[in-house]
């Protein structure tokens, strides 16, 4: 079960949305974004289009990035920049090149050395399925540890705008949690990004938290 502060009212948290593809999700697919992909287990032997010959069909590829070291040996790991459904390019996920199974992800990497993410107890969670609710929610994140509460944005009429917000009982636990950043839940790729508390709004001192993206 997922717990809650006490004396705490869900009206009075003001929920903002860093891009509006979480309010309004695209299922048909039109309005796509260059997202970066890390991908791991490469063969040594594998180059760069090894990789343009797998990515190319679910999307158009920006640029590939094999990592190596100082003697120009692969690292077998590589950044692929592509303008695709997150969906697509993730059903790639074990595919095999050269004899080996890579695995994708979602590049969490700039999250992860972000100074405030150290502080921070609570991550934000995009790309929703409208069908989800809290214990869902909860039940999926508490298997990087225990989840203090989860806060579902929701619009007027009561329906979920396709994010939310999991707050844990500790940084070191909210920071496991971004490994989860382009996983699936229940159909859907997730994006999970740190949130970051902003002062009050002086006009509005009722509310005594307002939640950003951390960009």
């Amino acid at each position: 079960m997922v717990k809650k502060r006490k004396g705490q009212n869900h009206e009075d948290l003001e929920y903002i949305e860093e891009k509006n593809q979480y309010e309004n999700p695209d299922p048909q697919g039109k309005n796509l974004e260059e997202i970066e992909f890390f991908i791991s287990g490469l063969s040594k032997k594998a180059n760069e289009i090894d990789l343009h010959e797998l990515f190319e069909p679910v999307g158009e590829i920006s640029s590939i990035r094999i990592f190596k070291d100082s003697y120009g040996n692969s690292k077998e790991t590589a950044i692929v920049k592509i303008t695709a459904k997150a969906e697509d390019v993730i059903s790639l996920n074990k595919s095999q090149i050269r004899g080996k199974k890579i695995r994708i992800q979602i590049n969490s990497d700039r999250l992860k050395k972000n100074k405030n993410l150290m502080n921070s107890l609570i991550v934000f969670v995009g790309n929703l399925p409208l069908t989800a609710n809290e214990d869902m929610i909860g039940e999926f994140f508490s298997k990087c540890g225990e989840v203090k509460e989860v806060r579902i944005a929701k619009n007027d009429e009561g329906r979920l705008r396709g994010f939310c917000y999991v707050e844990y009982f500790d940084a070191e636990t909210a920071t496991k949690s971004l490994e989860l950043n382009g996983t699936q839940f229940e159909g859907k790729v997730l994006r999970i990004d740190p949130a970051i508390k902003q002062k009050p709004v002086i006009e509005n001192f009722y509310r005594p938290y307002k939640w950003a993206l951390e960009v």
